[in-house]
């Protein structure tokens, strides 16, 4: 990366913080804006609605890093929960993008997600798969890509759309590492082996896969896939979970049959009573289903590959003082 400036929303997150630490700690000029109120002369508290003070902290911005987003509710039919994702992913972005061309900013990463595209199935699929996302979050994420490279046909602007795997790290609070918690306290099940491949990336290489499309023009108009190397399925990742923390290995497992009943036991107790459960159809289905991505087309035309091995990330992710 040159010495450009760049301007990271969500520097409050997991990802756009570990993005703006990073750029920080390389002294890459650079400015975070979050919601919470973090105390550093690079970062401010600032909402994305909030065009006047975008104009202003836009100003001589080169490349906005676009991270802010919301996630993790699961699929559910909370009106709340529905308007929140679409404010905020789809929304919140189109106010930035415009803001954005207004002032002069040359280039535009967004960060979306895998979730914009139709469930793979039992395939690992590309940036051609078919786009019919089943979530609302997938969906505003594929709203917000179709309108940024809409808008900006027109504009003086590059745009980079990064679809990422399912992300995980130290300070992460996303799936992976709401099961490790699990796993460490000894109260989640040991899967069944269904051989379902499930992507997903260290942080670390989001960081890198960021730096890279930002630094080679080869990438301005196009959207990439970011994910490990490693498809790891359910089990797989249960075990190795376990061998972090230093548990030995368990050869038996709760059938699949036993895990749907209770599911549906969950769901049908979060219909009557109207609560969250921890353990749906949902979250069974991310346990046991495929979900494979490939990066092929980021590796052929940019060269960039993950390095982090799961063994490592998960050691780095799952680490105890």
């Amino acid at each position: 990366m040159n010495k450009e400036k760049y301007f990271i929303t969500g520097a409050s997150g997991f990802i756009g913080g570990a993005l703006f630490n990073d750029l920080i700690k390389n002294n890459i000029p650079c400015l975070g804006i979050g919601r919470k109120n973090i105390v550093s002369i690079n970062y401010i508290q600032c909402d994305l609605f909030d065009t006047v003070k975008l104009r202003s902290l836009l100003k001589d911005v080169s490349c906005i890093f676009h991270c802010a987003g919301y996630a993790h509710a699961f699929n559910t039919s909370s009106k709340e929960i529905i308007d929140k994702t679409w404010l905020i992913n789809y929304e919140a972005t189109k106010s930035l993008l415009k803001v954005a061309v207004e002032v002069g900013v040359s280039k535009f990463v967004n960060l979306s997600s895998v979730k914009a595209m139709s469930e793979p199935g039992s395939n690992c699929v590309g940036e051609g798969w078919d786009l019919n996302p089943t979530t609302e979050y997938g969906k505003s994420k594929l709203a917000a890509e179709e309108f940024i490279f809409n808008f900006s046909k027109n504009e003086n602007i590059s745009i980079v759309n990064l679809r990422l795997a399912m992300v995980y790290g130290r300070n992460g609070n996303g799936n992976l590492e709401r099961m490790a918690n699990l796993i460490y306290k000894k109260i989640f099940p040991p899967l069944p082996e269904t051989n379902n491949r499930r992507s997903l990336v260290y942080i670390s290489d989001v960081i890198r896969a960021v730096k890279c499309v930002a630094g080679d023009s080869r990438a301005n108009g196009q959207t990439f896939i970011v994910a490990g190397s490693e498809t790891p399925s359910g089990r797989k990742l249960y075990d190795e979970i376990r061998s972090v923390y230093g548990y030995k290995h368990l050869k038996f497992q709760i059938p699949r049959g036993l895990l749907s009943f209770m599911a549906n036991v969950f769901e049908w107790i979060e219909n009557r009573c109207d609560v969250k459960a921890p353990f749906n159809n949902e979250v069974l289905s991310r346990l046991l289903d495929s979900a494979c991505y490939s990066t092929n087309k980021i590796e052929n035309e940019l060269s960039w590959m993950p390095r982090v091995s799961l063994k490592n990330g998960l050691k780095e992710t799952l680490f105890r003082e």
